[in-house]
């Protein structure tokens, strides 16, 4: 799956950390966070409740090289 990231100067302003990311009906789709418990707790909530099973958590502190 292809993940759709934000801007490194956004997701810093926004104080996104964390982005959840999966696939519905081949359509890319993502929800940001602001901490890793946010992500983890929305991706278990969503894998358990809607079935989605693609679900990637996503460090953008990483991915996009933010201190």
């Amino acid at each position: 799956m292809d993940a759709i990231l934000p801007d490194r100067i956004t997701a810093q302003s926004k104080g996104w950390t964390h982005q959840v990311a999966w696939t519905d009906e081949g359509r890319p789709c993502f929800r940001r966070c602001t901490s890793v418990a946010e992500a983890t707790g929305i991706a278990d909530v969503m894998s358990r409740f809607t079935g989605v099973k693609d679900l990637v958590v996503i460090d953008l502190r990483e991915a996009l090289q933010i201190n």
